[in-house]
């Protein structure tokens, strides 16, 4: 079975939630799935009506303590990978992106490619066939 994370553009926070689990992923792999069942069973406190009221700093932060409780992982360093800066880089770049800016550009990109050959991808979660 492949388990593939899908962003759903039409609920913000999804993407949010999304790069939480590829932080934890970068940080301690082999909890990735045991993060990803957290946030399955977790998902209504990061839906829209829940979040709407936060900045996007404020909803990783309530993240990276979801992934220190439910799976051990330093909240600390998913905080480092997650947060985005107030601040323009040295460079002047104001939209810098933050620690998995790069890794949610792939999987966008591997998703689109996918559902131009016709492979099936889900409204949210989703757990394709094995190719």
């Amino acid at each position: 079975m492949i388990f593939r994370p899908q962003i759903q553009p039409w609920h913000p926070s999804s993407t949010l939630a999304i790069e939480a689990a590829l932080a934890v992923l970068k940080l301690a792999p082999t909890k990735f799935q045991q993060f990803s069942a957290a946030l399955f069973e977790h998902q209504k406190e990061y839906f829209d009506a829940n979040v709407v009221n936060e900045t996007r700093n404020q909803t990783y932060e309530r993240l990276a303590k979801l992934a220190s409780k439910e799976v051990g992982v330093d909240e600390e360093a998913v905080m480092g990978l997650l947060r985005i800066s107030d601040k323009p880089s040295a460079g002047g770049d104001l939209n810098g992106g933050n620690g998995v800016t790069a890794d949610v550009k792939i999987m966008t990109k591997v998703r689109g490619y996918e559902r131009g050959r016709g492979i099936p991808c889900g409204m949210d979660r989703r757990c394709d066939r094995v190719y």
